[in-house]
Parts: C-alpha cells; structure tokens; sequence
C-alpha cells in the first residue's frame, strides 16, 4: 500500500515479512510504477520492493547541461536526506538492516542513487543506476565501502546528454 512520508514523498511497498529490500527512485516526471514492476518480476524470495516517489515528479531542479547545473546540485543534498531518512524508515519498521537493502534508480532517480551510495556512511547492499549520472564527478569523495557494488548502465545514445559527456566521467570518478 500507499504510505506518505512528508508533504513530498510517498512509499510504496510490495512484499510483507521480508529480508532485503529494493529502494526504487524513479526519474523525472514519473511514479516509477513501471520500473517497480520489473523489478518485482524478478523472482527474488523474501525482498521487499519499496518506490518512493517525490510528489513534483522531481528529486531537484532540472539541469539543462553538463555546464548548468548549479540548481540541481544545491537540490540534491535535500533529496538525499529524504531518501535515507526512507532507508532509515525500512529498517526500523520492516526489521531490514542497510546492508541487506539496494538502491535502485532510473534517470534522475539513478542520480539520487548514485548521490546516496557515494555520500552516505552507511554500507547499503549495493546502487543500480539505470541512466542516471553524477552530477559533479570532480567531488566524488574517497570511496567508504569498497565492497558496496555499484552497477551502471546507460545508453551511448542518450538525447539528453552525451556518452563521453556523462557516463565517461561518472564511471571514471568511481573507480579512482
């Protein structure tokens, strides 16, 4: 069911008497239901699939480039304190420990994952970044968890922003 968390976010579970968790973060403009869905079509025993969805449709305001983002940077420490307020939220209630819990995003959602798996100082089972980037691949603190997977997929032919644009830069970031 539905659960609302602030003004902002809603949560939405799929499974009960579980011991991991999905986190879904969908991208702009949409509830993610779809991309909750395949992911609970994967059979996964005793995972519980958890969608939060900000209420505007958007995690912080939209960057028009590489170049222009400033308000979508100051956006995204907000975001991130809701989201693992969430995570936060999914271990109390559920009984399910960060470790056991991955974070799933798609587009900007993949950004909200990727911002909580390289800012948090929690180990998370691991971040899945579906389209997603890192805003500001030149901050990228020293990594706190090296077990923490991190998984990135991304299109090379991506209308919003470029190959060598985004993903080079994101995915270097990450491995130095």
């Amino acid at each position: 069911g539905e659960l609302m968390l602030n003004d902002r976010y809603v949560m939405w579970s799929g499974r009960n008497k579980a011991t991991s968790c999905i986190l879904i973060l969908p991208g702009r403009c949409q509830t993610g239901i779809e991309l909750a869905k395949q992911w609970c079509n994967i059979f996964l025993d005793n995972t519980m699939i958890i969608l939060i969805t900000p209420k505007n449709k958007e995690w912080y305001p939209m960057p028009y480039s590489s170049l222009d983002q400033e308000n979508a940077v100051l956006g995204l420490e907000t975001a991130r304190e809701v989201i693992e307020s969430t995570l936060d939220r999914i271990k109390l209630e559920f009984k399910i420990p960060k470790n056991k819990t991955a974070v799933v995003g798609f587009s900007a959602g993949g950004v909200m994952a990727n911002y909580v798996g390289i800012n948090s100082n929690k180990e998370y089972a691991g971040f899945v970044s579906h389209s997603g980037a890192i805003l500001e691949p030149k901050f990228v603190p020293k990594c706190k968890f090296s077990s923490v997977p991190f998984i990135l997929t991304h299109s090379e032919n991506d209308e919003d922003f470029s190959w060598d644009e985004r993903y080079v830069p994101m995915k270097n970031s990450l491995i130095d």
